[in-house]
């Protein structure tokens, strides 16, 4: 990425390329140091939720919750569309609500060169983990990630943009980043019957263009941590009602403890209309915003 790169604007409610977002996020940088460095691995977590969250043959919509307390969606959100997109070649399309696309490209980078955020953001890593970013730049850069940073959206502009763009690119994957800035067009407001609305029509959506889509939504209900530990605990929660049971899968993650090395989080997969519900690990560390894998995926049986 060069520093001395003219920065293309985008019109209003469009797609900005995750090259251009990262351009954009690191105009004022100087050129990133050269150096190879292995591509990061990824652990069965994130092939079972690449597997949990596309499949072609039937487009899925699933629901990832997540706690005001662990930062809002935006990492989870962000940890997952990079890792799909650059490990398994995913093409996404990514309505990033709370930040901007150039922001959304920085959370994504830095979880895969598992750097320091703030630290890259004043341009202050360490020297020696400059290689392993200016690699993990370069990877994310070829990957196909769509972001569209516009911050309040309805079904039907998504619906218009996304077809546009499919008009150009094929699409895997839809990630809306999140449930609390898509308006309800029969003007629910906030309430429950809106997000069961929105949940129904995003579901219409996914047949309607045969691509998957990737719901987040941040919730602010008090939780015993202590008491959810396994994924079926996750439907005591009273949020959870609100979808109206509409989509494929549920997940909802859930802060565990922390410490000043790193902090750990359990992502329940606790619906599962074809297949089997279970707890992902994982962990992010001091400085990182992104999400990482603890320990493999443990799976049950579903109950449905």
């Amino acid at each position: 990425m060069n520093d001395k790169k003219k920065i293309k604007q985008h019109p209003p409610n469009t797609f900005t390329p995750v090259r251009e977002a990262m351009d954009q996020a690191f105009s004022g940088f100087d050129r990133f140091h050269s150096g190879v460095n292995p591509r990061s691995d990824l652990s069965s977590s994130f092939d079972f939720m690449n597997d949990l969250f596309i499949r072609r043959e039937n487009p899925r919509f699933s629901i990832v919750s997540v706690p005001v307390n662990a930062g809002g969606t935006k990492y989870l959100g962000a940890s997952l569309t990079g890792e799909l997109a650059v490990r398994f070649d995913r093409k996404i399309a990514c309505f990033s609500m709370q930040v901007s696309s150039s922001y959304y490209s920085t959370i994504m980078l830095t979880r895969r060169a598992n750097v320091n955020h703030d630290l890259m953001l004043a341009g202050k890593v360490p020297s020696e983990q400059w290689p392993r970013l200016s690699t993990c730049a370069g990877q994310l850069s070829e990957a196909d990630i769509y972001i569209n940073d516009t911050r309040i959206q309805s079904v039907k502009s998504i619906r218009n943009t996304v077809k546009k763009l499919m008009g150009e690119s094929e699409i895997d994957l839809i990630v809306i980043d999140n449930l609390q800035h898509v308006s309800d067009e029969k003007k629910h407001g906030n309430s429950a019957p809106a997000c069961e609305n929105i949940c129904q029509s995003l579901l219409e959506l996914s047949f309607e263009l045969n691509v998957a889509i990737l719901l987040l939504s941040q919730f602010a209900e008090g939780y015993d941590s202590d008491n959810i530990d396994e994924a079926h605990d996750c439907e005591l929660l009273q949020f959870h009602q609100n979808y109206g049971r509409l989509a494929d899968a549920e997940l909802c993650l859930i802060p565990i403890e922390s410490d000043r090395e790193e902090s750990f989080f359990d992502l329940h997969l606790y619906r599962n209309r074809q297949g089997q519900t279970g707890t992902m690990k994982l962990m992010r560390i001091p400085g990182g915003v992104g999400f990482m894998e603890r320990v493999i995926l443990k799976a049950k049986s579903s109950s449905e």
